[in-house]
């Protein structure tokens, strides 16, 4: 019994090592193809979410009142912002990834699960950057609070990789669907800013009206967001949200994209 788990064992690590390695180089690939050597490089991945959020920032500013749902003005919109930013660049950056590097396939180590997760993970930490130097930036220069408690940065940070892990699912899905429908590249960007009011970023689901509650309750996107804003802010605002909803959320998307990716593998002519 201890021989076959500690086989097994060694077999997983083998296939973790395996798999660490060829998603260490497509992400480097993806890095140096879509950035280049020279310049800021990477630092655009970083530099373009910050640029937004700090111009929506200021735009806001200027028009609305200084508090929304009793949070200032500023710290409302960085932790509402962000997360779209999130969504958006995961899901859309991630359409036609497996048709623009389809010669890659031509490894027999590499598959399209592989090109896209690459794709996914090289917006997730560059928005995970972003966000936390701006963030640091606003803090240092009181133009928003620290988070209320230790445990409530935590809750934060588990809300943004549960909507980390929900982007990447969802963008498994929508790539693999864009192989097929090419068209569907670029219906993802009409989507996304439709999903704009329910998705929580810009109003918190205890002010929403309550048919559009309704409707993006059944969602998944705002209940991650309600709950890092419960997180960085504590008890001073009203949080509404369930994260079982997200959870099933994520586990069908999973599924649903590993089932599609298989489907997209076998009709893609490697030339």
């Amino acid at each position: 019994m201890l021989l076959r788990m500690s086989r097994w064992a060694e077999r997983l690590g083998a296939w973790f090592a395996r798999n660490g390695r060829v998603m260490w180089a497509l992400l480097m690939r993806e890095v140096s193809t879509r950035y280049g050597r020279d310049n800021i490089g990477f630092l655009w991945v970083v530099a373009e979410p910050t640029f937004f959020a700090v111009g929506v920032s200021y735009m806001w500013s200027q028009v609305r009142p200084p508090y929304e749902n009793g949070i200032q003005l500023i710290p409302f919109i960085i932790t509402g912002y962000f997360p779209i930013i999130l969504i958006r660049q995961v899901v859309n950056y991630a359409a036609g990834g497996v048709r623009n590097n389809a010669p890659l396939l031509y490894h027999r180590m590499v598959t399209p699960l592989h090109i896209i997760l690459s794709r996914c993970w090289i917006e997730f930490i560059g928005v995970t950057i972003a966000g936390i130097a701006v963030v640091s930036a606003f803090v240092f220069l009181g133009l928003m609070p620290a988070p209320v408690s230790v445990l409530g940065l935590g809750n934060f940070a588990y809300g943004w990789v549960v909507l980390g892990l929900l982007s990447t699912a969802l963008a498994l899905v929508t790539a693999a669907i864009a192989e097929v429908i090419e068209f569907t590249e670029k219906v993802i960007h009409i989507f996304t800013y439709l999903s704009l009011p329910f998705s929580g970023g810009f109003i918190m689901a205890a002010s929403m009206p309550p048919r559009l509650f309704k409707f993006a309750w059944s969602m998944p996107f705002l209940h991650p967001i309600e709950l890092m804003r419960r997180g960085y802010f504590g008890g001073s605002t009203t949080t509404i949200f369930d994260m079982n909803i997200v959870y099933t959320w994520i586990a069908a998307l999973f599924f649903a994209g590993l089932l599609l990716m298989q489907f997209v593998r076998s009709r893609i002519n490697v030339e």
